[in-house]
């Protein structure tokens, strides 16, 4: 074995570009163009796939994948992208830049730089190329090393690395051998147990030649790894090499010439045929093996004849034209659950609870949703008992909830009334309260009334208590007893009196001078308009007009009396009272002021006791309706939990079969006049325990059948493909 073709592509190493990965690569010499993968191929056509070796070697990333395909002549190889390993590849040297099959951020992979450094070899050598440079571990190199056509059945179930193209990452604190100059990326083709043989079939020279010729597009240098082993084996072609065909047979030419015009010579013998007697002659078979040739194992626990064990043994299908291998597989009882969200109508909903038995509620059905299901989809002829007595608890709930607030009401309009004498006597308080600061000269004790408490017995913080209970009242209380309009005083005698003491005023200034008697007739026409003395203005008249002009100046012009106010009208006075001879004038003016504040308060306290009543009174029937209506809720809802768990019992009667489950049930838009329901959940489907069989058809690889046309005695190595499953109850067997 002269291992020739691992030589030659050792001195194949060229500068060249960085490396470019696309999707669109050429095809290779032999027209096995490059195809996109989305998975391992091994998962393509084999249900019992193999563990991935890849997974287990750290930085490394799969770039082209090989897979059997079948073909108009048998199996034949295809070099497939591995579109995962790809994308994740990408991910890692740019972030986020493979969204997706159609969302690749080229221009972030144009920033990332890398020429790595083409790797081929046997697999003794990569192998331990991978020990120095990926840290690989004693078990995952014993499995590299072990070969792939081995059928013994501790073989089929260890992990495998399938031939292709591979890209090597190494960890930063990797160590690189000096042999390869600080690379720090790596392309390694990772080849079939007989790639570099020189009695290899002719799909895998075909397959050595398509990722050799990869891997130079791919890498701008590559380097070829040989072990001790293989190295030993590879005889080297000199000037003294003897021929076994005679030298005068060659022209003269290169090198390349010779091994053409070698190939084309041939030996031939003829022999003489013979007569033979007919007869049979055996051959050589092959050994086949496949991971899942095996036999199906049931639980512990389960019961099984011996009649059916022995009948689910692995066996041999044959034909006329193609033969095969049926595996079987126990799978256990399951259940599988399908996600519905569907509009229904009354006779939809009413036949879709009515196919199932059993029916789950959701935590998000509500007691409107479950009135739902019960009236319209026809649940309650399930639990009609329990159903009726849920509703008349609901209606006593109800009544006794309207009862108590009644009962409430009355006892609040009781209360309003016992507290309504305190609360006018407090209103009367306030308001006088209010205008004592308004006029200072007025007799609180006269405003309050002798019934009113005194002055010592009034509680100050009654109407603080009130507006912490009702704010609202506070805002109704200024409303009525507004210092700004209380301030204004509309009492048609006290404007009359004022516009007569106004006019007269520069006269009253000297009426100091009257007698008593005059004085008092003066102040009897001012306060009632009745003139008895009328000489006594004529007197007063010369000595005010005289004491006017001392007092105002001749140039000076007398004001406008409807346009002095009431509090300027109350500091004249106050400056009158200052006189002893004006004080009875004055007293008589504050009694009508006094009065008139009596009469507004009169009109004024049942105002306020009734705004701060209807307060009261609204705020208090709030509240208890509001109480009423918590209780009443919270006795619904501990009551619809009872009633939920017990219906749901009803509903239920076998919680390990498969079932409905309602998650939520609303009304819906109306379509031709009818109701419609959304209805979101999920439906049960059971599957009983059953025995799946699988057929794998046995196939020949192309260069398979053209070794058999030419040598009848080549033994062919047969591979699974084209696996068709089909199941059957454990009571079914097959003939």
């Amino acid at each position: 074995m002269s291992h020739q073709a691992l030589y030659t592509y050792k001195a194949a190493a060229s500068n060249q570009p960085a490396i470019v990965v696309s999707a669109s690569a050429s095809s290779s010499a032999y027209g096995d163009g490059l195809q996109t993968s989305r998975k391992h191929s091994s998962s393509k056509n084999d249900v019992f796939p193999s563990p991935d070796l890849m997974t287990r070697i750290k930085g490394m990333y799969r770039l082209l994948d090989l897979y059997k395909e079948q073909g108009s002549s048998g199996l034949v190889d295809k070099i497939l992208i591995a579109q995962e390993s790809l994308a994740t590849l990408m991910n890692q040297l740019a972030p986020g830049s493979h969204a997706s099959l159609t969302k690749i951020s080229f221009a972030s992979l144009d920033n990332v730089t890398i020429q790595p450094l083409g790797i081929y070899g046997d697999k003794a050598a990569i192998v331990q190329f991978l020990y120095m440079v990926a840290g690989l571990d004693d078990e995952t190199a014993a499995y590299l090393l072990t070969p792939t056509d081995t059928f013994t059945a501790a073989r089929l179930k260890q992990p495998t690395l399938a031939s292709g193209l591979y890209f090597l990452l190494p960890e930063s604190n990797s160590p690189t051998p000096d042999a390869f100059y600080g690379h720090r990326s790596f392309i390694i083709y990772w080849p079939e147990d007989t790639t570099w043989d020189d009695t290899a079939i002719g799909a895998v020279r075909r397959n050595r030649t398509t990722f050799m010729r990869y891997l130079t597009k791919l890498t701008p240098q590559i380097r070829a790894l040989i072990s001790r082993e293989y190295a030993d084996t590879i005889v080297w072609k000199g000037a003294d090499e003897e021929m076994d065909v005679d030298q005068d047979d060659y022209h003269e030419g290169d090198s390349d010439d010779d091994d053409a015009n070698h190939e084309r010579f041939f030996k031939f013998e003829v022999s003489r045929t013979t007569e033979q007697e007919e007869g049979a002659e055996i051959y050589p078979g092959f050994e086949f093996g496949h991971r899942a040739i095996v036999t199906p194992t049931f639980p512990s626990d389960m019961m099984v004849p011996d009649t059916i064990s022995d009948s689910l043994q692995c066996r041999l299908i044959t034909g006329e034209t193609k033969q095969g291998f049926l595996s079987t597989r126990f799978i256990p009882y399951q259940k599988d659950s399908n996600i519905i969200n569907m509009t229904l109508n009354k006779l939809g909903l009413s036949g879709l609870l009515a196919q199932h038995q059993n029916i789950h509620l959701g935590k998000d059905v509500t007691e409107e949703g479950l009135s739902i299901l019960m009236n319209d989809g026809g649940l309650q002829q399930r639990a009609d008992r329990l159903t009726n007595q849920w509703r008349s608890d609901v209606k006593t709930w109800s009544d006794n909830s309207e009862k108590e607030i009644k009962e409430r009401l009355a006892q609040l309009q009781t209360s309003i009334t016992v507290a309504r004498q305190e609360l006018i006597r407090q209103a009367r308080i306030r308001i006088a309260g209010v205008f004592t600061g308004i006029f200072p000269f007025l007799d609180p004790a006269r405003l309050r009334g002798t019934q009113l408490p005194s002055v010592d017995e009034v509680n100050p913080d009654f109407w603080n208590d009130l507006f912490a209970k009702h704010p609202s009242a506070l805002k109704a209380e200024t409303d009525v007893v507004d210092p700004k309009r209380l301030s204004h005083i509309s009492c048609h005698k006290y404007n009359a009196v004022k516009k007569r003491v106004l006019d007269k005023e520069d006269q009253l200034q000297s009426c100091e001078g009257l007698s008593e008697e005059d004085r008092k007739d003066l102040f009897l026409e001012i306060i009632h308009d009745e003139r008895k003395n009328h000489g006594i203005w004529a007197k007063l008249s010369n000595v005010a007009s005289a004491a006017g002009k001392v007092l105002r100046g001749d140039n000076r012009p007398r004001e406008d009396p409807s346009k002095t106010t009431d509090s300027e009208f109350m500091a004249i006075l106050d400056d009158m009272a200052q006189r002893s001879h004006m004080r009875p004038l004055v007293e008589e003016i504050y009694d009508l002021i006094s009065n008139w504040a009596i009469r507004k308060i009169d009109e004024l306290s049942p105002r306020l006791v009734h705004v701060v009543e209807s307060i009261q009174r609204r705020e208090k029937e709030n509240q208890i309706k509001e109480q009423a209506k918590l209780e009443e809720e919270k006795k619904k809802t501990e009551g619809f939990e009872v009633f939920r768990n017990a219906l749901q019992k009803i509903l239920l009667p076998d919680p390990d079969r498969p079932c409905l489950t309602v998650n939520s049930i609303r009304r819906g838009y109306y379509r031709f006049g009818q109701p419609t329901y959304e209805l979101k959940g999920a439906v049960e489907s059971e599957k009983e325990p059953c025995i799946e069989y699988t057929l794998f058809m046995l196939e020949l690889t192309e260069s398979d059948r053209t070794h058999i046309q030419d040598d009848p005695r080549f033994v062919p190595r047969p591979e699974a493909y084209g696996a068709a499953s089909f199941q059957l109850a454990l009571r079914d067997s097959i003939r």
